[in-house]
């Protein structure tokens, strides 16, 4: 990926401007891989928090992230109801729902496959997604009450 800076980008440091540029990538891994040389400006390895300036010639080389691991954990959950289709957990704060962005082990994915091995035979993506679908992941400080479903309702998600 290339882009030249324009007037807008003029000002602005090279991580802002890429995320602004490309923001189905997070600003993170967009330093990332200005820290492993995957980005040039005018052809040279340049720092985060370069400025650039009008006429810059910005050269991306994606990388692939590595695949979601989850594995099952021994980790206590308070369990506020329980059957056979359906549990709620109370999440702790700061419990990360599931793996990434550096995270893989104390998730709470991790912590429902070791509750529930069942859920072991679906994919890390799958399991997140049938254990909680859509969960807002702006408040990871915040508690919460979460229900799961069990394998069958979690074959049939949609995410």
């Amino acid at each position: 990926m290339q882009f030249s800076a324009t007037n807008e980008h003029t000002g602005k440091r090279l991580d802002r401007s890429l995320h602004e540029r490309f923001p189905e990538f997070s600003r993170a891994r967009l330093q990332d891989w200005i820290k492993r040389g995957r980005v040039l400006v005018n052809g040279a390895p340049a720092r985060s928090s370069r400025v650039l300036r009008e006429g810059d010639r910005v050269d991306v080389e994606p990388a692939e992230l590595p695949p979601l691991r989850a594995a099952p954990e021994a980790i206590p959950l308070r369990v506020l109801y329980e059957d056979q289709d359906i549990v709620a957990i109370d999440k702790p704060a700061g419990m990360v729902v599931h793996a990434g962005a550096g995270v893989n082990t104390g998730t709470l994915v991790n912590a429902l496959l070791g509750r529930f091995q069942s859920l072991s035979a679906l994919g890390a993506k799958e399991q997140a997604c049938a254990t909680f679908g859509e969960i807002p992941r702006r408040f990871p400080n915040a508690s919460a009450t979460i229900k799961s479903w069990a394998e069958r309702e979690a074959r049939r998600a949609q995410c």
